[in-house]
């Protein structure tokens, strides 16, 4: 895309548009894959109970989306008047998603990231081509932003929900920021 953008032939222009939508959608549905995957391994998982009987397990990504859910239909003063979403359940989720924790997980995401783009058959020593590293480095990129949109997400509903209760979380969106710049 980068390359065949830079002629300017206006009979690819359109290719060039379905490529860039291709690109972003895939892009995306991997960050978000790439974030679960990570973040999930580290978040507490607690399971929720029904008349008794298990039915679901949250983690804390799915704690903030549930918390997201119920914003659309209940005003933010009442969120945590829900079992699910009490603020003894968010100290769950804020306990075990600390910034050591957080450093960890990017740690291990920016491994995965060099795997999975990466050449398979650079040497031992590490050795890539500069048009590897410039797409470990556009997927690192992307990773680290879709990071801080979580992170920002989940400050803001915690802010917006449970303001008075003093909770928050340990780093913010420069904590993840730089955490991403020492891991690239």
């Amino acid at each position: 895309m980068d390359d065949l953008g830079k002629l300017n032939v206006p009979s690819l222009g359109v290719f060039l548009e379905r490529a860039r939508n291709m690109y972003d959608e895939n892009m995306q549905a991997y960050v978000k894959t790439l974030l679960r995957r990570s973040f999930g391994r580290m978040m507490v998982r607690y399971g929720l109970v029904w008349d008794g009987v298990a039915k679901a397990s949250l983690t804390g990504q799915d704690f903030f989306d549930g918390v997201e859910r119920l914003l659309k239909t209940t005003p933010p003063a009442e969120v945590s008047l829900h079992n699910s979403y009490s603020r003894s359940a968010l100290k769950k989720v804020l306990k075990d998603n600390g910034a050591k924790d957080m450093r960890k997980a990017i740690e291990t995401m920016s491994k995965r990231v060099d795997k999975h783009f990466g050449d398979d058959d650079a040497s031992a020593a590490g050795a890539a081509d500069a048009g590897t590293q410039a797409l470990i480095q556009t997927v690192w990129k992307d990773v680290t932003l879709g990071l801080r949109r979580e992170t920002e997400r989940a400050r803001e509903m915690i802010g917006k929900s449970y303001g008075d209760s003093g909770l928050g979380l340990e780093y913010g969106p420069a904590d993840v920021e730089a955490a991403c710049k020492r891991a690239k």
